[in-house]
């Protein structure tokens, strides 16, 4: 039987956002009261994590030292929510291992990564709606607020994909990529 844990930093049952991942099982949603949230979240459970007032109050903040979230083997919704300042390697915002993730209503920006700074999907799947990309940077050849690769290659652009992803009514803006070609 699903279940809704919510996530208030005032009145609880969840202050922050990893306990609630970690307590939820597949089928679960994870509901997000308005507040800035710390990164370097986890999952490989099947769950909805959404923000309840949206993406303008609902904010995760990797303050440059940290990933936003990590999605492994599971199928993952976002809905509402902010990634902003976070940094990592790969996928600064969101990284995803063999998983299905869909997000809606999110906002990404000023994240950092050499490799798809706002979101890096290895072997997953990726449906995209009505987002915004804002000031993310690459920081090497392999460029890109989303980048998607079963193995590393040169890319460039807002979007790089090696397998099937939708993407519907959403801006890319100020895209930057530093030190490459």
């Amino acid at each position: 039987r699903a279940r809704t844990l919510v996530v208030d930093p005032l009145r609880g049952p969840y202050f922050a956002i990893q306990p609630a991942l970690n307590a939820s099982v597949n089928g679960d949603t994870v509901l997000v009261f308005p507040g800035i949230y710390a990164g370097n979240l986890d999952t490989g459970v099947t769950v909805r994590i959404v923000g309840r007032d949206g993406a303008a109050s609902t904010i995760i903040d990797g303050g440059l030292t940290t990933r936003g979230l990590s999605v492994s083997s599971a199928t993952v919704s976002l809905r509402g929510l902010t990634f902003r300042r976070c940094a990592a390697h790969t996928g600064g915002g969101v990284q995803m291992f063999d998983s299905h993730v869909a997000v809606e209503g999110c906002v990404f920006e000023n994240n950092e990564a050499e490799a798809g700074s706002a979101i890096y999907l290895i072997d997953s799947d990726l449906d995209l709606r009505n987002c915004r990309f804002r000031a993310n940077r690459s920081l090497r050849q392999l460029a890109g607020s989303i980048l998607h690769s079963t193995r590393q290659v040169p890319a460039s652009g807002a979007v790089r994909t090696e397998r099937a992803s939708f993407i519907e009514a959403c801006s890319f803006l100020q895209l930057e990529r530093v030190n490459g070609v």
